[in-house]
């Protein structure tokens, strides 16, 4: 598939979906990972140009890999060191550091404590 053709399914996919059902997106190498209450789906297609076509939802990057869908985010937790989000569906995404700021601005704490466990994503 081209470029564009991977672009407009991605596009495509994100719009089926609506704001809802989207979760989250996750970079992996040269493709996305979109997450979403109907299941995964995987696409060749650059993570930065998926950044741009998600501006307009309501999500924020937490990672240089992840996007979530602030809908979907339980709750912030962590420490100083080390930082997830928590998921509706359970799942953990971590936060790295250079994102932690903006990430807690949509939760009104720099920090939160540490829920259960729950499987943390770090890539598959």
């Amino acid at each position: 598939a081209s470029p564009q053709d991977n672009a407009d399914l991605f596009a495509d996919h994100i719009e089926t979906l609506g704001d809802e059902a989207l979760i989250a997106v996750c970079a992996e190498g040269h493709y996305v990972r979109i997450l979403s209450t109907h299941g995964e789906e995987r696409i060749f297609y650059r993570f930065s140009e998926a950044l741009s076509r998600l501006s307009a939802r309501s999500g924020v990057r937490i990672h240089r890999s992840y996007w979530a869908n602030l809908r979907h985010v339980k709750k912030l937790e962590g420490n100083a060191a080390k930082a997830n989000v928590l998921l509706t569906t359970g799942l953990r995404l971590p936060v790295s550091l250079t994102y932690r700021d903006e990430v807690a601005t949509h939760f009104g704490a720099r920090h939160a404590r540490r829920a259960d466990s729950a499987p943390v994503m770090a890539g598959r």
